[in-house]
């Protein structure tokens, strides 16, 4: 027993350049969860926790009324919040990291099956480089341990990938179900993601019309794995019929393109935002791709074709859809970017002949992803603030999110204001996210009114004595307060904050007032 669990022998056989490899491959993540794992929710997933989580199961499969119902997605959090007793939002609000946490393991194994697809149909040393290229792109870390359904379609869809090749290879039945499960789970957690399965079905056609007369045994491989993926899809639609007029008729799904050639156009941007920066990557991608088109076997360049077909397609169905997707609907093409990146980088490295040269090469590049991972994570937060003060709007894409950056503390300045004797009368004013200001404020037991006026401000702070208001805004609040009579106010929030406290007095009912 003792000999069998050697470690240091399975470390031999793994080898110190691919244990390397692992470490600085997992160390963006790392970094990713000591950072955000406790980050307070924020408008989206308060709204999908409130409506279609902290619910009955009934709620979650019938209620459509809005497209953050992420089905399978809040099903899977309605498990997990009943088994971690979680259901009471207070309680929630304290332990966000279990839920975050959950997604963080699901980034890993989107990390893993892309190194697995890389290493078994590629047959590529290396292919760990992966993990790391994934964990540098900003948009996947975004939304890795962001509680929605996104996270859990970059998986789904690379699991079609990896099972329907394996099914090709060896027509087992194991990968056959796997195949139409990951296709029914892929469209059941969010129903755009459709934009990314039919390219994959698209390509299994058009190889398998190609090799009409040469491998028979091919063609019907390709044509048995579209049968499997539209099974999937049937069963996704029939579990969709409880809400499906809401599915298909919603103000997001019925929105049109704002212009012909709007999807066209988010192509190089979402691309763009792939990149994250690392430019100098297209130097060994293009040298790789040439020696992956010069040197590689038949079988990868058709593996090849499919990942770009998988990559590009999605927008063109997106135009002729003429509807108008979020940047966010395509962002489980992230990891199958990743994986390309990844596989062009490994046949440079081979191209590399002497191994010395090749090794440090590869560490060089693992370096300047990271380096150039945290320099982009540092600049995001503070581009975040910029466009919040100097522009009064609100970053929230697929590579910059308000909620991630350092100002952002809902929960640290309810429990500030709930630390004050005299809380009672508080106002939302000029607020960019009501949902979790809302959350917040109800969890610690703080009465508020949102409101639109600063009449009403100057009646309650008349009335009352003092108020106290929260605003995203606060140098506009505080210039708006300028106008009313008889009142003083003072910034209760040292530095900026995306939620700030300003406490109001009226004069006459405060002759010893201080700020």
């Amino acid at each position: 027993m003792i000999k069998s669990l050697n470690l240091a022998k399975i470390f031999s056989d793994i080898g110190a350049n691919t244990i390397a490899t692992y470490v600085l491959g997992f160390l963006p993540l790392i970094y990713w969860l000591y950072k955000f794992v406790n980050i307070d929710l924020w408008y989206d997933e308060v709204y999908s926790l409130e409506y279609f989580v902290l619910v009955d199961f009934s709620n979650t499969l019938t209620d459509y009324h809005a497209p953050n119902n992420h089905i399978f997605f809040n099903l899977f959090h309605q498990l997990i919040t009943r088994l971690a007793d979680l259901r009471d939002a207070r309680v929630l609000a304290e332990n966000v990291y279990i839920l975050r946490s959950i997604q963080g393991l699901v980034a890993i194994c989107v990390g893993l099956y892309s190194v697995k697809l890389l290493r078994r149909f590629f047959n590529l040393d290396r292919s760990e480089i992966a993990i790391l290229i994934l964990f540098t792109t900003i948009p996947f870390m975004n939304f890795s341990l962001q509680l929605r359904g996104y996270n859990l379609s970059s998986l789904f869809l690379l699991m079609i990938i990896y099972h329907s090749w394996s099914y090709m290879e060896g027509q087992k039945a194991k990968h056959a179900a796997m195949v139409s499960i990951s296709s029914m789970l892929l469209i059941y957690t969010i129903p755009s993601n459709a934009y990314m399965l039919i390219p994959i079905g698209m390509a299994f056609f058009v190889l398998g019309i190609s090799n009409w007369g040469k491998d028979n045994q091919r063609i019907i491989s390709y044509f048995k794995s579209i049968v499997l993926i539209g099974i999937g899809l049937g069963i996704a639609t029939l579990l969709y019929i409880p809400v499906f007029d809401n599915l298909i008729s919603n103000r997001f799904s019925s929105k049109e393109a704002e212009s012909l050639f709007y999807s066209l156009e988010l192509l190089p941007r979402i691309f763009l935002a792939f990149i994250s920066e690392r430019y100098l990557l297209i130097i060994p991608v293009i040298i790789g791709l040439r020696e992956l088109l010069r040197r590689g076997k038949k079988i990868e360049r058709e593996y090849l074709l499919v990942l770009l077909f998988i990559l590009l397609f999605p927008f063109l169905i997106s135009f002729l859809h003429q509807k108008h997707p979020f940047e966010r609907v395509f962002i489980s093409l992230a990891p199958v970017f990743c994986i390309l990146l990844s596989l062009l980088t490994i046949y440079f490295l081979q191209y590399i002949k002497r191994p010395l040269l090749s090794g440090i090469l590869l560490y060089l590049i693992m370096g300047y992803c990271i380096a150039v991972f945290l320099l982009e994570e540092k600049n995001n937060n503070s581009e975040v603030a910029y466009q919040l003060v100097a522009k009064k709007t609100l970053e929230q894409n697929i590579y910059r999110n308000y909620y991630l950056s350092d100002f952002y503390d809902p929960m640290g300045v309810s429990r500030q204001l709930a630390g004050m004797s005299d809380n009672e009368h508080v106002f939302v004013f000029d607020h960019l996210d009501h949902q979790s200001t809302r959350f917040y404020l109800y969890i610690h037991g703080l009465a508020h009114s949102f409101c639109n006026s600063m009449d009403e401000i100057g009646s309650a702070a008349s009335e009352h004595g003092k108020v106290f208001v929260v605003t995203s805004n606060r140098s506009d609040t505080m210039e708006k307060l300028k106008d009313l009579d008889q009142v003083r106010y003072s910034s209760l929030t040292e530095g900026y904050s995306f939620n700030n406290i300003i406490r109001v007095d009226h004069i006459a009912a405060s002759n010893n007032w201080q700020p």
